[in-house]
């Protein structure tokens, strides 16, 4: 599988000059960027054609989510950066330039699916087919954010029309379409941004380390004491590095399962607020779990373990979309109960419905990513096998009650 990119389609050529090769002198960034995909799509169009290699070409438009890159020079790091760095966007000449914006977890989901079927020879685009201005997307993020300004800078250049997406094999060979609409993915961007900040480590408290360190250091000037310092700090680390994140796997993997197994029985009860909960600790702790099995080095030690840990974090990752599935249906249940008490106006009770609707896609959505995933029970680390069948038979039952609201919801 390649990700490639629908800029290839790009490019402007000087036929006079090597210092404009690439177009605009100032800004050659983008028309580089376009040439380096094309060379690697003729790289595996050559090894396909040639040596008769699988492989399916993925081209994507207008990528965003959490951790994407806030410095590049796409339509949507220009709108998103500076509103979370300056509650203040400038857009260039009216603001009607436009943009596909894909959420990354669509794109993932889409390169899945590719990388599980038989589409040797394919090229697919992987794009939202809603088309939206950048003032538009700045008006979606002045309502998140609330105090944002908004302003229109000049702009000689004359925008000439975009080239049009083939997104029809997409939708139809490979079974694809976006699940997250616009408000969402920016919803979801800027909160990852905002937490990212906020978890900083104060200056103060660095410096204060920076500063005991420094005087511990020149206290601890006998032989001795060194030496005692030494072997803790020794014991410390094989601790730290060899004894704790099994610990704190195994702990995470417990607490995992355990409010799994009370989110579907509260689920079960028609308790959603408390189902909604629980399932989000589920959630974080299967997602902790994964990040601190990254961190074992047994496998340095024992190179027969790397199969046994990556079924493990297949397990994590399948029991986290399971638990977010879980969550995304009872926010959805919750919803529709709120709409039956009835007093909303028509349009709250449309909205309400559209809300309901958006949670039970993504809920499916998480199925079909989990469903995806192999799992090898035998190469399991933990004596996983009860909470896997435990996991598959809720993934089961969630499945027909998410098939049974989708066509309630039609």
């Amino acid at each position: 599988i390649l990700v490639s990119s629908t800029e290839i389609i790009h490019g402007a050529f000087s036929q006079t000059s090597l210092n404009n090769y690439f177009g605009k002198p100032e800004d050659p960034e983008q028309v580089s960027f376009s040439e380096a995909k094309r060379f690697a799509e003729t790289l595996v169009a050559e090894y396909f054609r040639n040596y008769h290699c699988l492989a399916t070409i993925i081209r994507t438009k207008d990528p965003y989510g959490p951790r994407m890159s806030l410095d590049v020079a796409s339509p949507i790091a220009r709108v998103i950066g500076p509103a979370l760095e300056k509650n203040k966007v400038e857009l260039s000449g009216d603001g009607l330039e436009t943009s596909n914006p894909t959420f990354i977890s669509d794109i993932v989901f889409g390169v899945i699916k590719a990388s599980l079927g038989k589409y040797e020879g394919k090229i697919f685009n992987i794009i939202n087919p809603q088309k939206y201005t950048q003032r538009a997307i700045a008006e979606n993020l002045q309502k998140l954010l609330g105090n944002l300004e908004v302003s229109f800078s000049k702009k000689e250049e004359v925008l000439l029309p975009s080239y049009p997406l083939i997104i029809n094999p997409t939708e139809e060979q490979l079974g694809w379409e976006p699940k997250v609409d616009l408000n969402q993915g920016l919803k979801e961007t800027a909160d990852f941004f905002k937490g990212q900040e906020s978890s900083r480590v104060p200056e103060a408290v660095s410096k204060q380390l920076k500063t005991d360190s420094s005087s511990a250091k020149g206290r601890d000037n006998r032989s001795g004491l060194i030496r005692n310092i030494i072997v803790t700090a020794l014991a410390a680390l094989f601790f730290w590095i060899a004894v704790l994140p099994p610990v704190m796997l195994v702990a995470n993997m417990y607490r995992g399962n355990n409010d799994f197994k009370n989110a579907q029985k509260s689920l079960q009860e028609d308790k959603l607020e408390k189902a909604m909960q629980q399932s989000q600790r589920s959630k974080n702790s299967f997602k902790a779990g994964q990040k601190v099995s990254q961190n074992i080095l047994w496998t340095l030690i024992l190179p027969g373990l790397n199969n046994n840990l990556d079924q493990t974090q297949n397990y994590l990752f399948y029991a986290e979309n399971i638990a977010e599935a879980t969550q995304l249906t009872a926010h959805g249940l919750q919803t529709l109960k709120e709409a039956e008490k009835g007093g909303l106006s028509a349009q709250e009770g449309i909205d309400k419905l559209k809300s309901v609707k958006e949670d039970i896609d993504q809920a499916e959505t998480k199925l079909e990513i989990a469903s995806s995933i192999e799992i090898t029970r035998s190469a399991l680390l933990l004596p996983s096998t009860n909470t896997l069948d435990s996991l598959n038979d809720s993934r089961d039952q969630l499945a027909t009650l998410i098939d049974s609201l989708q066509q309630a919801l039609r």
